[in-house]
């Protein structure tokens, strides 16, 4: 003979004794010729009493109730309840007002959402019926736990031309079935009856009673959750209060049997093929996600699917709770940077999440990572944030450690978070170019990076935003130093396969920094610029005619503001018609160069520089032989 182990159901009586009352309602106008004065006087004591939590409490006996009270006991039956009905609120927590809440909206559904039309139930829980043929394809590699699932459908009946009445009969022997299967820990057989319950709500005609067939069956899912949750409690000998978990507790305080337990439900239930039933099954044991240390998934779905406003006002929550807290679930590393992108596409908004505070709980935790992937990833997530909200002196601490951490040389997978990185540091408001581009943090930055194309293209950011932002004068002699080590990273990219829209697009980087450079009246320092760009910028024709053209001003500009040299003006003025004369020679088209000695010898004549003007003749005439017949006449012309 087969036995069972009997658990004792832990009960709460208060909660029982005030969720089964009768409903009862004083009429005075009609009273029933059975009923006594003294029930009627004491039921019109009776204030509103909860209704009884059965599926027949919203179709009783008329004549029950007329009859009710009408003997001696029942009047003290009655003040007993009315005295009990009075529970303080304090008492009451939010769950259970919310659940007694639904008893009543559920009693006013059943009785409001009727029909007189036949109804049709398919279940494999019911006797009779007409039998269906299911046909089921079960691939070789379906878990054990689908096929136990897939058995139950092949003995499903459909009961046709029920009243609602037998509906409702129909209904309560599912439940009364769920119950017993549960009792006899045939839990496989419990989960298929709370599906097929919920495959129930895909039919929705007649659509007037579909308010209450929902109802009915949610009522079935919501026991299944409750059956399920003190399941797993009670594996994890945890112990409920008033059918609810302690105050303190916390995931971790749940046995690994538990655990094991509830994961093995969630699996079951995530094998349902059909998507409504596995959504109502879901929603139903959702309480039992409290077992499992999840909240990464829920922090994900926080910070992809709410609003920024919203979520801003999170983070700082979620930042402690990362550096504090074990990955449970989703890896913090990609919490933190999804986190920084949802922070730094919101700007705007983004002191909302208390800064000051993120600031110092967030970068300890990027200062100690060791893997440089998951700390670019990070670092490109936030440093729009990092730059808004931390001072310049902060910013060449952030570049020092980025450097710090990709030393010798970044990957080559790493070139897409650094380009990203550089652009935020140029992009921000108000940038500080001055101290951006007086310090050796970026220029270490930019040394960490491949060799190659990728060093280029940081470098092109940086100049290109410069130039857009910055239209003040260079006179800073390390910032202008900079400045031209970063455009000489661009020219060293160049070579014999360099398209020339390639080179086109440099040397108007380099002619307009040349053109951005301004030391006042120090001409000695604009010389020694020069000559630098000179030496920066060797396989740029343009930029080297530009270079002869800037140093024949610069030559006029003295000439102007003295109008008679001495000793030292006349050795600079010197200096420079021999700039230009060294210069032109490297300039691979004839007529530029011509033109260019052609112009340099006048401006060194009107310096009095005869020797210079004398040279710079000399090499324009040379430079006749190899002119065609056209350029000739045009020369002469």
């Amino acid at each position: 003979m087969v036995s069972y182990k009997w658990i004792a159901k832990r009960r709460n009586y208060r909660e029982e004794e005030v969720a089964y009352r009768s409903l009862r309602t004083p009429n005075d106008k009609l009273p029933h010729p059975l009923q006594s004065v003294i029930s009627r006087e004491s039921n019109a004591k009776v204030k509103s009493i909860v209704p009884r939590k059965t599926i027949s409490s919203a179709y009783s006996d008329p004549l029950s109730q007329a009859l009710e009270g009408s003997d001696p006991l029942s009047q003290f039956v009655s003040k007993d309840e009315v005295e009990g009905a009075d529970i303080p609120a304090t008492n009451v927590n939010q769950k259970g007002a919310a659940a007694q809440e639904w008893l009543k909206h559920r009693t006013t559904i059943l009785s409001k959402f009727t029909t007189s039309e036949k109804l049709s139930i398919k279940s494999s829980f019911l006797q009779g019926g007409e039998k269906l043929v299911v046909k089921q394809e079960i691939n070789d590699k379906i878990k054990h736990r689908l096929q136990q699932l897939d058995e139950f459908e092949e003995h499903v009946s459909e009961h046709k031309g029920l009243s609602r009445d037998d509906y409702v009969s129909r209904i309560t022997q599912i439940s009364q079935e769920l119950h017993q299967a549960w009792a006899l820990d045939q839990r496989v057989k419990a989960l298929k009856i709370v599906i097929q319950c919920s495959k129930l709500l895909l039919e929705t005609h007649p659509f007037a009673f579909y308010p209450s067939k929902f109802a009915l069956i949610t009522d079935i899912l919501d026991k299944f959750g409750r059956m399920v949750f003190e399941r797993i409690a009670e594996k994890g000998e945890i112990r409920l209060v008033d059918h609810q978990l302690p105050k303190y507790f916390k995931p971790e305080h749940v046995s690994e049997s538990a655990r094991e337990t509830c994961r093995n439900w969630m699996y079951k239930i995530a094998s349902v093929r059909e998507l409504l039933p596995r959504i109502y099954v879901e929603m139903a044991v959702l309480e039992s996600y409290s077992f499992l240390e999840n909240t990464g998934l829920l922090w994900l779905s926080l910070l992809s699917q709410f609003p920024s406003d919203f979520v801003l006002s999170k983070c700082l929550e979620l930042a402690l709770h990362i550096t504090t807290t074990p990955s449970t679930g989703v890896p913090s590393q990609q919490l933190m940077v999804l986190m920084g992108q949802v922070l730094s596409r919101n700007l705007a908004s983004s002191c909302d999440s208390n800064p000051g505070k993120m600031l110092n709980v967030v970068w300890p935790y990027f200062s100690r990572k060791e893997d440089a992937d998951s700390y670019l990833q990070c670092m490109d997530a936030w440093m729009p944030y990092l730059l808004r909200h931390w001072r310049v002196k902060e910013m060449h601490r952030i570049i020092n450690d980025i450097v710090q951490h990709c030393r010798p040389k970044a990957q080559a997978h790493h070139v897409a978070n650094l380009t990203s990185i550089v652009h935020a540091l140029v992009r921000t408001e108000q940038v500080d170019y001055q101290s951006l581009f007086t310090t050796d943090s970026l220029m270490g930055l930019l040394d960490i990076y491949p060799e190659g194309h990728s060093r280029a293209e940081a470098a092109k950011i940086l100049l290109q935003q410069f130039l857009i932002d910055h239209d003040r004068p260079l006179n800073h002699p390390l910032m202008v130093d900079h400045l031209l080590s970063i455009a000489r990273i661009l020219h060293d990219t160049l070579n014999a396969t360099s398209v020339e829209d390639e080179k086109r697009q440099i040397s108007e980087i380099a002619i307009a920094l040349i053109d951005r450079v301004d030391f006042g009246r120090d001409f000695q320092q604009m010389l020694s610029f020069y000559g630098d760009a000179r030496a920066a910028f060797t396989n740029l024709d343009p930029v080297l005619a530009h270079l002869v053209q800037a140093i024949n001003r610069l030559s006029s500009r003295t000439r102007q503001l003295i109008q008679e040299h001495n000793e030292r003006t006349g050795h600079f003025v010197r200096a420079c018609g021999a700039f230009a004369y060294i210069t032109i020679p490297a300039i691979t088209c004839p007529m530029v160069r011509f033109r260019l000695y052609l112009l340099s010898s006048q401006v060194a004549l009107a310096n009095e520089c005869l020797g210079q003007a004398d040279a710079c003749l000399e090499g324009a005439i040379s430079l006749v032989i190899e002119f065609s017949p056209l350029e000739e006449q045009w020369i002469v012309s």
